[in-house]
């Protein structure tokens, strides 16, 4: 357990969701969800943050939208899984955990050794131009050499994984090239003392069915890494999500949920903490959203 609003919070890490001991109940009088969240990333989508095992729940996107309610849209990344970092083959650049917003288990951070390199295996199935999306972050513009099957277009410039604001603050580094089917080896190599932290990567392609993921960041994101108090109330075939103490986001719902309340998405995703949830089961008044708004200015008190 963590520092919350109130008092200690959930710290939630991805993988299998958690349900709580509780019974399955149904809503036919509607409903209603309150809690406190946390995110250590916003600029990364989260598919599940508190969610019925019927109707859907609340997700998080990067944007002006923010919250959702029902099942979470696609996003170019993480939906693939790509391939990450520390399961690749590796040389020089060592496992590391303390930079919040990395997918899987970690990333590999380069060290000063000229020659350091990370080799991932990738299975391609059709001939053809390719999309390699490598997700990092940097201080600053850290340049590495591709090569593929040991392989190097020595006319091409490095890539030159420019300096993402932070260490914390992660993009992708897109490269296209053409491909020959089979199993291929993809290395990165750093030619200087200095090299990015590397995350995954994603690799697009005729018959890879994976949609490519963008250059750049997410749309800026509309959160921080503060507590914000997300509440759901659903009646009536509408759901209304308000953000804050204020009417976020309205959707029409054509059901009831129904079942037990799990916590967490079963995906990767980064990490977020969770803080005095509530579930109702009737449709929730504003006058009581802002009372559990006001809690968090009385808890500081």
């Amino acid at each position: 357990l963590h520092s919350g609003v109130i008092g200690q919070s959930w710290l939630m890490k991805g993988g299998k969701a958690i349900i709580p001991a509780q019974q399955a109940h149904e809503y036919p009088k509607g409903a209603a969800l309150s809690f406190w969240v946390k995110l250590t990333d916003p600029s990364r989508a989260i598919s599940g943050l508190v969610s019925w095992e019927k109707g859907g729940g609340v997700y998080y996107q990067p944007g002006k939208d923010a919250f959702g309610f029902g099942a979470a849209p696609a996003s170019g990344e993480g939906q693939d899984g790509g391939l990450e970092a520390e399961d690749a083959k590796f040389k020089g650049p060592s496992l590391q955990k303390g930079n919040g917003g990395f997918a899987g288990t970690g990333y590999l951070d380069f060290g000063t050794k000229v020659g350091e390199f990370v080799e991932w295996e990738v299975t391609v199935d059709k001939a053809g131009p390719h999309t390699l999306s490598f997700r990092y972050a940097s201080s600053g513009n850290r340049p590495l050499r591709l090569s593929v099957d040991g392989e190097e277009d020595l006319l091409s410039p490095p890539l030159p994984f420019a300096g993402t604001k932070s260490w914390t603050v992660w993009r992708n580094q897109v490269h296209k090239l053409d491909l020959k089917p089979g199993k291929r080896k993809i290395r990165l190599t750093s030619f200087s003392t200095a090299g990015p932290n590397l995350d995954r990567l994603t690799v697009t392609g005729p018959g890879s069915g994976k949609k490519e993921v963008a250059e750049t960041l997410s749309p800026e994101p509309v959160m921080d890494e503060e507590w914000h108090l997300v509440c759901l109330s659903l009646e009536e075939g509408r759901a209304k999500l308000y953000l804050d103490g204020s009417l976020h986001r309205e959707f029409a719902v054509d059901a009831p949920p129904s079942g037990r309340i799990a916590l967490d998405s079963p995906g990767r995703h980064p990490r977020f903490y969770l803080d005095e949830l509530r579930v109702y089961g009737r449709p929730l008044p504003v006058e009581e959203i802002q009372a559990l708004l006001a809690q968090k200015e009385e808890a500081a008190q």
